[in-house]
């Protein structure tokens, strides 16, 4: 159950590394992160389905990145069965 918690923990704080992912635009270049910060703390009057569909797909992200993070924590190595 450590080496699970561990794991999680570990995985958990990788996955926010998705924040920093560039957005590159025809004349800006913006972080994930400070770009949904932004977004969300304005007063700007932004759609809230855009606002909700931009948070949501952090969240996937972030979601897929745990998983990808645990599974390699768990077994480091670029191979399923440790063999690297």
């Amino acid at each position: 159950m450590r080496s699970f918690c561990r794991t999680g923990l570990l995985a958990l704080a990788a996955s926010f590394s998705i924040h920093l992912l560039p957005l590159i635009g025809p004349h800006a270049l913006d972080l994930l992160g400070p770009h949904l910060i932004r977004e969300v703390s304005s007063g700007r009057n932004t759609e809230p389905l855009w606002l909700l569909t931009d948070v949501g797909t952090a969240l996937a992200l972030q979601g897929v990145a745990f998983v990808l993070f645990y599974w390699f924590f768990r077994r480091p190595g670029w191979l399923p069965g440790g063999r690297a």
